[in-house]
């Protein structure tokens, strides 16, 4: 069996599809659901720099209207 492995972050490619969201306003929207991520974590998230926990998943995920497993890729190694 392959292991999957964590690939790409896809959250900027999901917020411009929700009506070209800002960083700002996912940001505000996650608040609004208890869960903190500045704009600047949003962004290093965005590039790479840090990887979204759990929670922070599905939070995107249900702001987003998106699934969890489409805010990364997965790939086989």
């Amino acid at each position: 069996m392959a292991a999957l492995r964590l690939g790409r972050c896809l959250l900027r490619l999901r917020r411009e599809e929700a009506d070209n969201m800002s960083q700002e306003e996912l940001s505000r929207r996650l608040e609004a659901l208890g869960v903190h991520i500045s704009q600047t974590k949003i962004s290093a998230i965005e590039t790479g720099k840090r990887i979204m926990d759990a929670l922070e998943l599905k939070a995107c995920s249900v702001v987003l209207k998106c699934d969890m497993e489409d805010l990364y890729e997965f790939t086989s190694r």
